[in-house]
């Protein structure tokens, strides 16, 4: 089974016009995410890549790692107007 870690606070906030997911995800690309739905499931997926080793490491907490992060999605909301 691959290492998954799941990413760091999401903040989901209500406008007058759209629900925005914003999502703390640092050392992860833009090409290295991905949002899907699937029914009423929207999931977030993507790899974070850590960088160069230039040195040996004292300390490491950052690592190569995926993630996935799936959220229910309320009927009410037209899903085909989801935009990442």
């Amino acid at each position: 089974m691959e290492n998954r870690f799941v990413p760091a606070p999401v903040d989901i906030q209500e406008t007058q016009d759209e629900y925005r997911l914003v999502a703390d995800m640092p050392g992860v690309g833009k090409d290295d995410v991905q949002v899907t739905m699937d029914g009423s499931e929207l999931t977030v997926t993507g790899h974070r890549r850590s960088a160069e080793n230039t040195g040996n490491y004292l300390h490491r907490e950052s690592r190569n790692q995926s993630f996935r992060r799936t959220f229910e999605i309320d009927p009410s909301i037209d899903t085909a107007r989801i935009t990442a």
